[in-house]
């Protein structure tokens, strides 16, 4: 739902609204479900530090720095003992941000 078209289809502009499938695999599909807790186990195992999990994320995932408000809605989440499952949530959060998802 969210691959490139094979080579066999032309494409000749990728549409910038996500159509019924693409938004509900980004809501509840597995696929992605799997690929999210498995990054969060990764990430849990690197760092222990709620906060330096949250400034990597959007370090890596945005190229910037958390802005303040969203470093406090994330520390609020995650709490100081982050949980994969709190990690995933914000890896789904960053995910669905309309700037990680730059559509040309």
């Amino acid at each position: 739902a969210l691959g490139r078209p094979n080579r066999e289809t032309v494409m000749p502009r990728r549409e910038s609204q996500a159509n019924l499938l693409q938004a509900l695999e980004l809501t509840n599909g597995e696929s992605l479900n799997k690929a999210l807790k498995k990054g969060a186990e990764k990430w849990k195992q690197r760092y222990v530090k709620s906060d330096v999990i949250v400034q990597e994320i959007y370090r890596r995932a945005l190229g910037r720095r958390p802005q303040d408000k969203e470093m406090a809605v994330a520390m609020k989440a995650m709490g100081t003992d982050p949980s994969v499952e709190s990690i995933q949530d914000l890896l789904w959060s960053v995910v669905l941000m309309p700037e990680f998802q730059i559509i040309n």
